[in-house]
């Protein structure tokens, strides 16, 4: 955990300020930036009355740099709205849209050592995965997990009642030769679903306030938790272990 935590310190650090340079990365690479969301609302509204619902409002809104920055990402209360700009005039414009009932997985990036932004996919019925790419420095991709956490729909599982949230040989040493062969095998060793919990909602605040971690593995610098709402893996990449995938896999 404390590699993690460290991981995401160093983050906090370096990429979420602002850098001359990173504007012409986002530029070539059409990562996009943060948008206000009222005066994206308004200009939907005026260009095209009747794509948004009535009561519809538009919470975060996106728009690509460079390249295919035309494009455009809106995360409402109802769904996340896709614009896709396409010709050289940009007139034909192509929109998706994805129900937050749809949402089967989705999965939140923060930046590495070479790639230089945060990102966002997303698992939906009935459509091709969708990948989203965000100027690092322009957009806190936890606020982009915590929005998904609140709008997708959690089923309930029930598992607490049948698993020891405790290690088994929680209280046991093991020897050194058998902490060898866990870590030439990579074994995943049960964690403490109680500090594990603490850290996802603390140092990386990737769960709901009130959701409830039951199970929790750890193998190398990565880790499997299984909540009451969901199935996580944290996936830690690179050599220095900046870049991190949470992966969020809802229950049925």
């Amino acid at each position: 955990e404390r590699t993690i935590h460290k991981a995401y310190l160093l983050y906090k650090h370096i990429y979420l300020k602002t850098d001359s340079t990173m504007g012409i990365y986002d530029y070539i690479f059409s990562n996009a930036h943060q948008q206000d969301s009222a005066d994206a609302e308004k200009a939907v509204r005026t260009k095209f009355p009747l794509l948004l619902h009535e009561k519809e409002q538009i919470v975060l809104a996106f728009k690509d740099r460079g390249g295919k920055g035309r494009d455009k990402h809106y995360f409402t209360t109802h769904r996340v709205l896709l614009k896709d700009g396409k010709g050289l005039g940009s007139k034909c414009k192509n929109y998706r849209s994805i129900s937050y009932p749809s949402i089967q997985a989705f999965s939140c990036d923060t930046a590495g050592m070479v790639d230089g932004d945060v990102g966002v996919t997303i698992y939906s019925r009935g459509i091709p995965k969708i990948r989203i790419e965000f100027g690092k420095h322009a957009v806190d991709i936890f606020q982009v997990q915590q929005f998904l956490n609140s709008h997708v729909s959690f089923g309930t599982a029930g598992g607490s009642v049948a698993v020891d949230a405790a290690p088994p040989d929680a209280d046991q040493k093991q020897s050194g030769a058998a902490k060898m062969m866990h870590w030439l095998g990579d074994n995943a060793a049960q964690i403490d679903n109680k500090e594990v919990e603490s850290m996802l909602k603390a140092s990386l605040p990737v769960l709901l306030a009130d959701e409830k971690v039951e199970l929790a593995f750890k193998s190398g610098r990565d880790m499997t938790v299984f909540t009451d709402r969901r199935y996580l893996t944290v996936d830690v990449q690179g050599l220095v272990g900046k870049k991190i995938v949470f992966t969020t896999v809802l229950w049925d």
